[in-house]
């Protein structure tokens, strides 16, 4: 496999784990559910709504053509476009109309959120089950349209919106922020490694109880990891931290939640304790800095599976072990720098509306130490 190849088959990694981590194990209660569907495969459909967009800035051409002559069956010629995708749309609106609306998606696919609710499409149901005959059925609310006028004329908004310099614009700057924010976390891990040659790394989500979720908002989620990076100095669970990643994200179940990272010396952290460890730091976070309202996910814990599969990119860490240092700058770290190209948290209304959230964040690149020189030696003087 090429790097070019590589690059393309992680983009689509990390694309889905993150629609599958938005996702979660299926819509809360009191929101549109599509058929009970798992997160893998409410995620597939999020990655057909992108694949969709994608398509067809590509493809200049006007999806359903009317016919001379319907005896072939249907009133309408269609391109690979319609073939594909028309039957998908009541689907990817069902799927926008739960989607959070305190989250920021890719350009296309707020593209896609403001031509429907333009067209007035939220809220509609249609019966585009079948390619040759549904594209003829005709929609009083809209003027008595034919379902394929009415895909035609979305493709067409979808097309100008998306070619739009502002559009392109937008989404250049952030692939390329994520980009390099990928390579500086990895050179991150680089510089600690380059120090401390064995680590213990933790992986821990930092969230909130369920009954408290609804009254934490994006400020005070911050308010609340502050005083736990502040409160460390003093902790002695945190001795022999060398280094930290911590994300803010959303979750349909979760709601918000950190993804945090912690990088212990491991010449002076026992390897063997990872799993107390990550489960001591989850219950400070539970039981003192949130006051109760908090909860965790120990990942460590987790760690037979990702090594089962040759993902393990967590615990005992020594800089020799190539694998795991790739896995652990490319699944672990890399997931939580690129996922931001995907989704990302909408800034909140009001006083912070313009003040632009940080949700990613680390530490200090470590400073080398100066190499100590021996005392000198004596010399002798020969009488």
């Amino acid at each position: 496999m090429t790097n070019h190849d590589n690059n393309i088959f992680w983009e689509k990694k990390v694309c889905q784990w993150s629609y599958q981590d938005l996702m979660e194990n299926r819509w809360e209660p009191g929101q549109v559910v599509l058929d009970q569907r798992t997160r893998r495969d409410l995620s597939v459909l999020f990655e057909e709504l992108q694949s969709f967009l994608d398509q067809l800035v590509s493809d200049a051409t006007i999806p359903f053509v009317p016919r001379a002559c319907t005896h072939r069956g249907g009133d309408y010629d269609f391109t690979l476009l319609a073939q594909r995708y028309f039957t998908k749309i009541p689907e990817f609106l069902k799927l926008v109309e739960c989607m959070p609306p305190q989250l920021l998606y890719s350009e296309h696919i707020e593209v896609f959120i403001a031509c429907c609710k333009d067209m007035g499409l939220h809220g509609q149901t249609f019966a585009w089950n079948d390619i040759w005959f549904a594209p003829s059925l005709t929609y009083p609310q809209f003027g008595n349209a034919s379902a394929a006028e009415l895909f035609n004329v979305l493709v067409a908004r979808l097309r100008d919106r998306c070619l739009s310099q502002k559009t392109k614009a937008r989404a250049l700057k952030r692939r390329s922020e994520a980009e390099e924010r990928a390579v500086e976390y990895a050179s991150y891990v680089d510089a600690i490694l380059g120090i401390w040659t064995r680590l213990v790394v933790l992986r821990i989500d930092l969230e909130y109880r369920k009954e408290f979720r609804d009254q934490i908002g994006i400020l005070d989620a911050l308010a609340d990891v502050k005083r736990f990076f502040s409160n460390q100095r003093h902790n002695s669970l945190f001795a022999d931290q060398r280094g930290f990643i911590v994300k803010l994200e959303y979750g349909v179940q979760k709601g918000l939640h950190f993804h945090l990272i912690l990088f212990f010396d491991g010449s002076k952290r026992d390897g063997r304790k990872d799993v107390l460890l990550a489960q001591k730091i989850g219950e400070y976070w539970a039981d003192v800095i949130t006051k109760g309202r908090g909860n965790y996910w120990n990942i460590n814990a987790n760690k037979a599976k990702y090594k089962q599969r040759g993902q393990l990119g967590i615990g005992v860490i020594n800089a020799s072990e190539t694998n795991l240092v790739d896995n652990l700058k490319h699944r672990v770290v890399g997931y939580l720098c690129k996922s931001t190209q995907f989704v990302s948290l909408r800034p909140p209304e009001g006083l912070y509306s313009k003040r632009k959230i940080k949700t990613i964040r680390r530490g200090e690149f470590p400073v080398k130490p100066p190499k100590k020189l021996g005392r000198p030696r004596k010399t002798q003087v020969l009488p």
